[in-house]
């Protein structure tokens, strides 16, 4: 992640990922065999959109859309289908491997906006 994104942009990313990388990911995996993807840059993901320009409760309202829609699909999914698997790069990862990915990259996005909120009371 780019040390040059705002904490807006940095939200909206998690809300970009999580509706327009993840969710239609997982449900390519589970409507295909072993489905293969490539990374999608940061800059190509955040040029879709103007978080800087957006309200911060329109844009924590976008991440919990997002968040609701994807735990919505897989709390649906039967036990069987978390073994589905996708090529993402070079890993091949189940639901819950993506699942598990999901929720470490929440901790990086969340670490670097408590960095900055930290650094930010010391100025």
């Amino acid at each position: 992640m780019s040390d040059d994104l705002s904490i807006k942009e940095i939200f909206g990313l998690i809300a970009t990922i999580n509706a327009d990388i993840y969710l239609p990911a997982l449900q390519q995996m589970i409507a295909e065999d072993n489905p293969t993807f490539s990374d999608t840059p940061t800059d190509t993901l955040m040029a879709e959109h103007n978080w800087n320009a957006q309200p911060m409760s329109a844009i924590l309202d976008a991440i919990a859309d997002a968040r609701q829609s994807l735990v919505a699909f897989l709390t649906a999914l039967p036990a069987n289908e978390w073994q589905r698997t996708a090529t993402f790069g070079d890993q091949l990862r189940d639901v819950y491997g993506v699942a598990h990915h999901i929720t470490q990259q929440d901790v990086t996005y969340l670490s670097a906006i408590g960095y900055r909120l930290h650094a930010s009371a010391w100025l």
